[in-house]
């Protein structure tokens, strides 16, 4: 079905796939907002989380349409930043923690953090401060202290 669509074009079957995740994850976020359900983030809700794995999907599939249109060593480059978060993940998580708690204290009086602009302003920060910090050529932080132990035994 898919060669159908594409007209056989091989490059273009992730580019349909991610297209299809995505129209599922905008389809179930629209119809929340014509519904009196709400899909609210960490709601642990069966919508929710079927938003959350279609967009997850999409990501994935994104990046692999990335690589097959662009080639490899281009959608390297286009996908810097989202490389260097993953390979700084576990600074990223901890940098998210802080972030969080700032953002809460400063801007929500303590409320709660709830809301997709927070999730916003932390994806854009987590990003630009790994994909930064990468460039800079640092050693990565969080994931330096786990391998002290190592180092210290060899």
């Amino acid at each position: 079905m898919v060669e159908t669509i594409t007209g056989g074009c091989s490059e273009c079957s992730p580019l349909v796939s991610a297209s299809a995740a995505t129209v599922l994850a905008a389809g179930i976020l629209i119809g929340d907002q014509l519904t009196t359900a709400e899909l609210r983030t960490y709601a642990g809700t069966t919508r929710e989380t079927l938003f959350s794995m279609a967009l997850a999907v999409a990501a994935v599939l994104w990046c692999v349409a990335a690589e097959r249109v662009l080639g490899a060593a281009r959608a390297e480059r286009a996908l810097a930043p989202l490389l260097a978060t993953g390979r700084m993940a576990l600074t990223a998580y901890a940098l998210q923690f802080v972030l969080l708690r700032v953002i809460t204290d400063v801007f929500l009086d303590g409320g709660r953090d709830d809301h997709w602009w927070v999730l916003g302003v932390l994806t854009v920060l987590v990003v630009g401060f790994c994909w930064t910090w990468e460039r800079l050529g640092w050693p990565r932080p969080v994931e330096s202290l786990l391998r002290l132990p190592q180092r210290l035994v060899t």
